[in-house]
């Protein structure tokens, strides 16, 4: 992959009627571009399904490329799926796109939690976490460089997701996504 290149993740469903029914998602992928998109997943009936050899698409089957090029409205075509779903690329990064220089402190998301941290710690500044830019967690939260898709977990309500890196290798590009907390019963 070249310095300058980002990665996007799209989400494609086989439609009725799709060319795409009966073939095998590399061999999609591999008519269009053979270097610029991959199979990043697939997922049958709400489950992921392992590509093998011998797999081939089914009607409802959702398939993830990622992708380097301009393509998305190539593979719609050929699943059928001409409405390209942003909501599902949202839902993958989260609900809002953040700058990676503003800090996490200042995010009004964390206000309470922030607070509640420097009150557990008996001092009455901020934990080091919340004076770190969203890049900087970031960098400091992977064992590697990052990539687009990498989640790091803020807290349990709380993650962010990789969008884009730059040719440097750092995020640019990063998603706040809210995680729904588990009911307490």
């Amino acid at each position: 992959m070249s310095d300058t290149a980002s990665i996007t993740l799209y989400e494609f469903e086989v439609k009725a009627g799709a060319f795409a029914m009966g073939r095998h998602p590399r061999a999609i992928s591999k008519r269009i571009s053979s270097d610029e998109i991959a199979v990043f997943a697939l997922a049958r009936s709400g489950r992921l399904v392992k590509v093998e050899a011998d797999t081939l698409l089914q009607f409802g089957d959702i398939v993830w490329y990622a992708m380097r090029g301009d393509y998305a409205r190539q593979i719609a075509q050929i699943f059928n799926d001409t409405k390209l779903d942003k909501h599902a690329i949202e839902d993958f990064y989260g609900d809002w796109l953040l700058s990676p220089n503003v800090k996490l402190g200042d995010l009004p998301f964390f206000a309470d939690l922030k607070k509640a941290e420097a009150k557990q710690l008996g001092n009455p500044k901020a934990p080091s976490i919340w004076q770190q830019t969203v890049a900087e967690f970031v960098m400091a939260n992977v064992a590697t460089s990052p990539v687009a898709g990498d989640k790091i977990v803020v807290n349990e309500e709380w993650s962010l997701v990789v969008k884009e890196v730059d040719k440097n290798g750092v995020p640019c590009a990063i998603g706040l996504k809210h995680e729904a907390l588990a009911a307490i019963v």
